[in-house]
């Protein structure tokens, strides 16, 4: 069975509402980071557009074809449907030892109306400072 990569940024990370899909997955790292913005979707969860001048942090897992179905299930993803909130593609992920390709989830153009940008493109440090959760 082929494994892949896969970049976290939200409630998929460790301790967030939806780690529980990745309970199985091997978690590569907890530290990771790779070009783009991350913004509230004012939904209880963030989403990512692509950008050259800023970063989003995450986890990196190793996950399996069955894994990767589960999560774009979740994320209602489908390859070639015009109509996902989110694009599920692949992009250069830096970690403490080095870049990796990784898959990982982006606001489509369904998504238009996001505003709130997460400053420091971080969704847990960002739920830290608005007190509703701890690092």
């Amino acid at each position: 069975m082929s494994k892949h990569f896969l970049f976290v940024y939200g409630t998929l990370r460790k301790h967030e509402n939806n780690s529980q899909f990745l309970k199985e997955a091997k978690c590569v790292t907890e530290q990771a980071w790779t070009k783009g913005v991350l913004y509230d979707t004012g939904c209880g969860y963030p989403a990512m557009k692509a950008s050259s001048s800023k970063y989003v942090y995450g986890e990196v897992y190793e996950v399996n074809e069955e894994q990767l179905r589960e999560i774009d299930r979740l994320e209602d993803y489908k390859e070639s449907r015009s109509s996902n909130l989110y694009d599920r593609i692949i992009q250069s992920v830096f970690t403490d030892s080095g870049e990796c390709k990784a898959f990982l989830y982006i606001a489509s153009d369904q998504l238009t109306k996001l505003r709130q940008e997460i400053p420091l493109g971080d969704w847990k440090e960002y739920l830290y400072y608005k007190g509703k959760q701890t690092y």
